[in-house]
């Protein structure tokens, strides 16, 4: 697929990643990555399952909401938490001596500002390692958002683009490992399920607010297998600017 090669910058090495953060002081309390590999076509050929995961000790507080949503608990912290610094010795660890071979990818850009801001709260720690993640970051909901988008015509979210792509969410949401596996999922659906792909973007172009009546209507027209003709065109302006 030439869009996504293009998105992924032409490398078949990628990097699935996604972050838990604090409710207030905006700290990585969480990481999960997973390697994947491309074929020439650009869909998935080897994936590593056992990934990686690691909890993360911040200077302020994980906070209730966060604790609710993640399940992360500040004993949980204290118990298997490490700091930041040890935690991007570890990932630098499983990403290999050789970054630039890889694309690294998120569901949102809240993932690469999370990196940024914990990075500036212990002293700018690993901020040039994390600078070459920015330079070959993709934020795969805006590659998705591209071809659909829910009826409000929002971005949908991770569970509701692999629902509809025809997938099921697996495990528990707001886990980063799972949600990177999830992550994993999308892009293979993406890149295999074509037929609801492509039923996807019809129901986005025809629900797009931006797109002028005279268009739309030629649109449908074809829709329903009935002929266009330049002089349709024309009619439909006429009609819409009298």
């Amino acid at each position: 697929m030439k869009y996504v090669e293009t998105q992924v910058k032409g490398k078949r090495k990628l990097i699935f990643f996604d972050l838990e953060g604090t409710q207030t002081s905006t700290e990585i309390i969480a990481i999960a990555a997973i390697k994947v590999t491309l074929d020439a076509k650009f869909m998935i050929k080897t994936v590593d399952e056992v990934g990686f995961k690691k909890y993360v000790i911040p200077q302020g507080e994980v906070g209730p909401y966060i604790t609710k949503l993640t399940g992360i608990t500040e004993n949980l912290i204290k118990q298997e938490g490490i700091s930041f610094e040890k935690m991007m010795k570890c990932f630098k660890s499983y990403i290999g001596k050789n970054i630039d071979q890889y694309t690294f990818l998120t569901y949102g850009n809240y993932d690469k500002k999370l990196l940024f801001s914990t990075s500036v709260k212990n002293n700018n720690c690993e901020i040039e390692f994390i600078q070459k993640i920015a330079a070959n970051y993709v934020d795969f909901s805006n590659v998705i958002a591209r071809f659909m988008k829910d009826e409000k015509n929002n971005h949908y979210s991770l569970s509701e683009a692999i629902e509809a792509l025809g997938g099921n969410f697996n495990g528990a949401k707001h886990d980063p490992l799972y949600d990177t596996k999830n992550l994993v999922l999308l892009y293979d659906l993406f890149t295999k399920n074509k037929t609801m792909l492509k039923e996807q973007y019809k129901k986005l172009i025809f629900s797009n607010p931006k797109l002028e009546k005279p268009v739309l209507n030629v649109l449908k027209k074809l829709q329903s297998n009935q002929n266009v003709t330049p002089k349709d065109l024309e009619q439909y302006i006429d009609d819409y600017i009298r």
